[in-house]
């Protein structure tokens, strides 16, 4: 073993034993997890938004007008909502 992939190696053994380096470590894995579930739900509902459009029977040039509109539509109604829940004297970070 080289002194440099030696050194390496007591540096991530080193850092394999601290609990906040681990805890940290751990959330990036779950986080990651969240994110491939999330971009397969996107690709899922892409899909079916598609089908359904094409299922309309609205011409193709229209189509991505319309979408860009209601996906608009839809931003600004969840928008609304959220600054509904938490109110005018609420803290939105938290």
């Amino acid at each position: 073993m080289t002194p440099s992939a030696h050194s390496n190696n007591a540096m991530l053994t080193y850092l394999a034993g601290d609990d906040d380096v681990r805890a940290a470590a751990a959330q990036i894995w779950d986080a990651s997890g969240h994110l491939l579930n999330a971009q397969r739900d996107l690709e899922a509902a892409t899909n079916a938004y598609a089908r359904a459009i094409a299922d309309t029977g609205i011409p193709i040039d229209h189509v991505e007008r319309l979408g860009a509109t209601l996906i608009l539509s839809l931003h600004r109604q969840r928008l609304l909502d959220e600054t509904e829940r938490i109110g005018p004297d609420t803290d939105p970070s938290t």
